[in-house]
């Protein structure tokens, strides 16, 4: 089984310029943890997961602490500025490092061992320079874990 049999094809795709807030509602939409940032010709330039979401939404300081369990729920994070925010783009919090991307005909074990090296939820199959399909963690489990287990993969 490769890639291209489990990828997912239908899926939105943001830009450098997408300001955050539609990076956010693209992500909902689809139910996915990470979309891949593409320029005009649709190469892949990175990755915006809900981790970047989460440290664009967090103080500095935060990075600093393990855990903010510590904090109240009532608790304003000092210097949450959401005029900044509303106007930060993708290319400001994308992730490029470990930036990581498979040929469609990427064996899924090696896409397995990609995703659990890195921590990634996503892996964009790339085709001729052009994004094509999405792997996710969730396709790995019904295509590899399921079977392995005597389940039914759920769609």
């Amino acid at each position: 089984m490769v890639a291209r049999d489990i990828m997912l094809t239908a899926f939105p795709v943001v830009t450098p310029n997408t300001p955050l807030g539609e990076v956010y509602r693209a992500m909902q939409s689809c139910d996915l943890p990470a979309l891949p940032v593409v320029d005009e010709q649709g190469s892949l330039v990175g990755i915006v997961s809900e981790d970047d979401l989460l440290r664009a939404v967090l103080p500095v300081y935060a990075d600093t602490f393990s855990d903010l369990g510590f904090l109240p729920r009532s608790y304003r994070f000092h210097g949450y500025d959401q005029e900044r925010l509303s106007a930060t783009q993708a290319r400001e919090v994308l992730s490029k490092q470990h930036l990581v991307a498979a040929d469609p005909e990427e064996r899924v074990a090696e896409l397995a061992h990609l995703m659990l090296e890195h921590d990634l939820a996503v892996v964009p199959v790339v085709e001729a320079d052009r994004v094509v399909g999405l792997v996710t963690r969730r396709s790995l489990l019904g295509h590899i874990v399921a079977p392995s287990l005597g389940c039914e993969p759920q769609e």
